[in-house]
């Protein structure tokens, strides 16, 4: 345990400067007539003589604070190199093109159904008639959008370019149509997915949503796929 604060500085400063150069330690017994010991005290006295520096140290004294920045700095470029270079993930990739801890942080102090809808329509694994084509072609035949009738009916396509839910999208995300990269607020894109998401997902009975337009308002009723019955069931 360390009691003397000259020690402290003098333990700090070895262990910064092995960020910038490798630092060997060797214990050379004191007061010996040896060629290490007699050598070490030449080098200090030239050291104590002279007034030429070379390095940081002892003159200029690097903070930890500035230690700990760069390493932090380039542990997040490791990150985002790997998260870039990734093959897959790529719907999630146009809201997160990089690592971004502290919106991460943001997501994470919602509550739990905000969460669960946020991430599932971030990355694209929802149950819109996209993901449920995929699951059952034969129940879901058509993977259209509900809303438009016009693009296969996905996250991305309902947050960004969905033409029936332009004004939905002026209203809460502040634009008519999204380019990617998404530059997006997290509580601009959950009050949007807030008026709706939930339904677009439900399977169960039919649903209705309300879409503004130029003209006013307009409910769209979203009918339930056809599902066939069990054969044991049937009369």
């Amino acid at each position: 345990m360390v009691k003397s604060k000259t020690v402290m500085d003098c333990k700090n400063m070895l262990n910064a400067t092995t960020v910038f150069t490798p630092v060997h330690l060797i214990w050379v017994k004191a007061h010996a007539t040896s060629a290490g010991n007699n050598w070490v005290d030449l080098l200090a006295k030239e050291g104590a003589q002279t007034h030429a520096r070379c390095g940081p140290f002892p003159h200029d004294t690097v903070t930890l604070a500035f230690v700990r920045s760069v390493l932090q700095k380039d542990i997040m470029d490791e990150w985002k190199a790997q998260w870039q270079a990734h093959p897959t993930c790529r719907q999630t990739k146009l809201f997160f093109p990089e690592p971004i801890p502290p919106l991460s942080r943001k997501i994470l102090q919602l509550k739990r159904p905000e969460i669960g809808r946020l991430i599932r329509w971030i990355t694209g694994h929802n149950f819109l008639r996209r993901h449920w084509h995929l699951i059952d072609p034969q129940t879901y035949s058509s993977e259209r959008c509900r809303l438009c009738n016009m693009e296969p009916e996905t996250s991305l396509h309902i947050i960004a370019e969905c033409m029936a839910l332009d004004f939905n999208r002026l209203k809460t995300l502040k634009c008519d149509y999204m380019n990617s990269p998404y530059q997006w607020k997290l509580r601009q894109l959950n009050n949007f997915l807030a008026e709706f998401a939930d339904l677009l997902e439900e399977e169960g009975p039919v649903g209705r949503i309300s879409i503004l337009t130029r003209t006013g308002s307009r409910t769209l009723y979203l009918e339930k796929a056809a599902v066939p019955l069990d054969p044991l069931l049937q009369p």
